[in-house]
């Protein structure tokens, strides 16, 4: 059966813009965007490439002051949350020693937030207000979930608008949306990447071109977004190699193909593959282009936080492979790493993050030593790796099973500790609004979201699950529609917990961003299923029958009468 858009009058194409709209109540109810302690990071970053392009006094500036050189900012892996912004002060400043986590004036300019994004915010600001920012990003969700639930799946509007205020209201997604920050483009990404892969064939080539771009700029706003779809085409890439070799094996043997390939499971489109894989190599252009155009102004290209060498020292690895060899290496020879074996184990925000030169081991390091830890970090987490395959393999799996369970809301409540990590970042005015913010009035409503978030997941999920074991032994629709893209979101879902989880930490905010996926498949195959069910049997009330029976009988996109 054909999956095509309904074109009734009566079911209008800018539905979505009215969905933008219910993405935005949470937002909308809080009484000004939701903001992260990195927001500031990705603004100010965004300010100081422009000041330094188009001189000093040419634009309004965020702050009074000029903004900070520190915050130049560039595509990176998943945030550290609070402790990961603009990096704590050091004490003043010695020969040789780089204050802080950046120091452009030494050629210490880190890779850190995603120069696209903070470009973003700050053409929302400099237009008059950062809400400018959350529309653009409820209108790419609000027209993404048009394309599958409406274009695709032939949902009426009125359901389609049940579903967007579900996701506004029961999940994380209406507070991500309303969140100034890129993480509302991870689930983005996933499900662009799997629509491209799954339905991208039966898009036409516009609508081709519109979730490119969006998934293109998803991929540059963050790079565990980047890590994320690249797993996730070299995994749609397989499978499609896959279903390629059984059905040319099926096809040259005497005897009858088995059950599973009779029944014709589809696997990812090949055009829908290499859209992706454009994506992933413009993301990676974007942020070549970012590291060139740091190296020509400084000298020096940007580097990466040292995650992987933090995160292995964190675990237990890391130390022990460096506590072994660090003895036997020459001085000129040993890691940069070595120098600091005094205080490990370490967590890996105290690696990174404090500013303690007692305790910290990055951020009070002078500018060479920061370079050798970023250029060293996989050349030694390869080293680890060979030293202990099991012990680092079996962190990392057991660190994403955990990502995989936590995903409770921690981006509303604004207590004291959190409001003084804003202050001197933001205009005073911006400052007042925060204190006078819900977030600020009614921290609670933090624990009331992620309950509504875990029941809304397992919902989802439960959902997800009685629509695949139920209608997939029914025929050809559910496998059609549903395998392939279930089974690419659901391995997004599982690489984004992997991504996030090695690279920095199981911590909630980097899955719940993207566990609302969950209760948007759910329930749009589930009143997919009520439509079809509705289309074969006699009416019982006017309008939805109706409206099931057109379903049924509409030609596919492209056809001929």
């Amino acid at each position: 059966m054909s999956l095509t858009p309904f074109t009734s009058p009566r079911h209008p194409r800018w539905a979505w813009l009215l969905a933008a709209g219910l993405l935005l109540l949470p937002a909308a109810w809080n009484g000004l965007p939701l903001m992260y302690p990195d927001t500031p990071t990705y603004l100010r970053g965004a300010e100081a490439g422009l000041v330094r392009l188009l001189g000093p006094g040419r634009l309004p500036t965020w702050l009074d002051e000029a903004p900070a050189a520190s915050a130049v900012p560039g595509p990176t892996t998943a945030s550290a949350g609070p402790q990961g912004g603009e990096g704590a002060a050091l004490p003043p400043k010695s020969p040789g020693r780089a204050a802080g986590l950046s120091a452009p004036q030494e050629g210490v300019v880190l890779a850190g937030r995603s120069i696209y994004y903070g470009a973003l915010l700050e053409a929302s600001q400099l237009a008059g207000s950062l809400w400018w920012a959350l529309a653009l990003q409820a209108l790419c969700l609000a027209w993404l979930m048009h394309l599958l639930l409406v274009t695709r799946w032939g949902l009426p509007t009125p359901a389609f608008l049940a579903i967007a205020g579900l996701l506004a209201l029961a999940t994380p997604a209406g507070l991500f949306t309303g969140l100034l920050m890129p993480d509302i483009f991870a689930g983005l990404a996933i499900l662009a990447s799997a629509l491209l892969m799954a339905e991208g064939k039966a898009l036409r080539t516009g609508q081709r071109i519109g979730v490119a771009l969006l998934l293109l700029y998803a991929l540059c706003a963050h790079a565990s977004h980047l890590a994320t779809a690249a797993l996730l085409l070299a995994l749609g890439t397989g499978w499609a190699i896959w279903n390629a070799w059984t059905t040319r094996a099926a096809r040259s043997s005497w005897a009858a193909p088995p059950a599973w390939r009779a029944r014709g499971t589809r696997g990812p489109w090949a055009g829908g593959l290499a859209w992706v894989a454009a994506c992933v190599v413009g993301a990676l252009l974007a942020e070549a282009a970012f590291s060139r155009v740091v190296t020509q102004a400084l000298g020096a290209p940007p580097l990466r936080l040292p995650h992987l060498t933090a995160r292995l020292v964190d675990q237990g690895p890391g130390t022990a492979y460096l506590n072994q060899v660090c003895p036997e290496l020459a001085p000129d020879e040993r890691w940069a790493a070595c120098n600091y074996r005094d205080r490990f184990p370490l967590p890996w925000t105290d690696f990174l993050f404090e500013p303690d030169p007692a305790r910290g081991v990055f951020a009070p390091a002078d500018a060479a030593t920061k370079r050798r830890l970023s250029q060293e970090q996989i050349g030694l987490a390869w080293r680890v790796l060979r030293h202990d395959p099991a012990g680092v393999l079996g962190d990392m799996a057991a660190d994403t099973a955990r990502q995989l369970t936590e995903f409770r809301i921690d981006i509303w409540g604004l207590g004291p500790r959190e409001l003084a990590m804003y202050e001197g970042r933001v205009p005073s005015a911006l400052m007042a609004a925060l204190r006078d913010s819900r977030g600020a009035r009614a921290p609670q409503w933090q624990d009331r979201f992620s309950a509504l978030a875990l029941a809304s997941t397992g919902a989802g999920a439960l959902l997800l699950l009685g629509y695949l074991v139920w209608h997939g032994r029914r025929g050809a629709e559910a496998r059609e529609v549903a395998t392939c893209l279930v089974t690419l979101v659901l391995a997004g879902l599982v690489m984004n917990a992997a991504v996030c989880a090695a690279l920095a930490a199981p911590l909630d905010r980097f899955q719940a961003r993207v566990v609302w996926l969950l209760p948007l498949l759910g329930a749009g195959l589930c009143a997919r299923a009520a439509l079809l069910r509705a289309a074969a049997a006699p009416p019982r009330m006017p309008g939805w029958p109706a409206h099931a029976a057109q379903v049924r009988t509409r030609k596919p996109q492209g056809a001929q009468p």
